[in-house]
């Protein structure tokens, strides 16, 4: 080869390389601008990611101020809360206390004729011949009706004290109608009576008496053999489906300040000799079973649930061998 060839040939691999070498430095220019783009788009991005994280920091900042705001308001409320509670604790506890006041001033104000009715056993020494019997003394201002008493023996038991045993009472036909205020009445323990106590003498240190009778405002009460007062007798009040709904009825005419006062002192009564000692003793033995019951009301199916199956049917069958509603309603 010729050196003008070999020169030439150099030439023009000289110009490759230079135009090799412009495409080269252009193709790199062309990826650094797009580098350079993609690296700015980036900054414009985390820019906008830093101004998001901002308003969202704002946001919780302003949340947070609106939490601790309600809490601060839930906290007020709470106390304000637990102040109006205690405040109607107290307005509870003054209305609970006036009921309980009015209560008891009803109770005592229902009670207060009642508790001026007292029945005691006394020795009539002016009676021929002197006889043992029951006082009963009005020394309320206001007439009481109904009055019947009643003669218990008082029994020792076994752990030491005494409860009293029904030993019945004068019939039913001998209750005192009205008992004017400030009255006494003496009556005296009947023959059939007598015989139910026995060989036991009878005397104020083992024997008493027990009263009941209805108050001027219509209240059944009883004077029980300790003196306690205490709600009346039991009543019988049939209805449909009720257990004693079969037994016989009669009509009863109330007691009432239109009737005939039998005044007088001490008047003696005493059971006639005709009167019928079974039918006494199963008076007697009806209100001793009816007695432990009377917590549970004053009408006697109210009291016949609370019985032991034994007690109700012996109760049921001395109420269908009395046959009369008014005696058994006394028991």
């Amino acid at each position: 080869m010729s050196l003008i060839g070999a020169t030439v040939f150099v030439g023009i691999a000289t110009m490759v390389l230079a135009a090799g070498t412009l495409v080269s430095v252009y193709l790199t220019t062309l990826t650094v601008r797009r580098q350079s783009q993609e690296t700015l788009i980036i900054q414009q991005e985390v820019q906008i990611q830093q101004a998001a994280v901002e308003r969202q920091a704002e946001l919780l900042r302003v949340h947070s101020g609106q939490l601790k705001l309600q809490s601060q308001q839930f906290e007020d409320q709470r106390q304000a809360n637990a102040r109006h509670g205690e405040v109607l604790e107290l307005q509870a506890s003054e209305i609970r206390a006036s009921l309980e006041q009015r209560q008891r001033d009803a109770a005592e104000h229902r009670r207060k004729q009642a508790a001026r009715v007292t029945a005691w056993l006394a020795r009539q020494e002016d009676a021929a011949p002197p006889s043992w019997g029951a006082c009963v003394r009005n020394a309320s201002d206001e007439p009481v009706f109904d009055v019947r008493v009643f003669f218990h023996h008082m029994r020792e038991k076994d752990g030491g004290g005494y409860h009293a045993v029904s030993q019945g009472s004068p019939p039913p036909r001998e209750t005192i109608g009205v008992l004017p205020p400030g009255e006494d009445r003496f009556v005296a323990i009947p023959e059939n009576v007598r015989a139910m106590f026995g060989t036991i003498t009878i005397d104020d240190t083992s024997s008493a008496s027990s009263v009941e009778f209805t108050d001027a405002a219509g209240n059944r009460w009883e004077r029980d053999p300790r003196g306690a007062l205490v709600p009346g007798s039991l009543f019988l009040d049939r209805k449909p489906g009720h257990p004693l709904a079969g037994l016989p009825a009669r009509s009863r005419r109330p007691f009432s300040t239109t009737d005939p006062p039998r005044y007088g002192r001490m008047t003696p009564m005493a059971a006639s000799p005709s009167d019928d000692p079974d039918r006494s003793c199963d008076l007697a033995r009806i209100r001793e079973l009816a007695r432990p019951h009377r917590t549970h009301g004053a009408l006697i199916q109210q009291v016949l649930p609370h019985m032991t199956p034994d007690d109700f049917n012996e109760t049921i069958a001395i109420l269908e061998r009395l046959g009369d509603p008014d005696e058994s309603a006394h028991a």
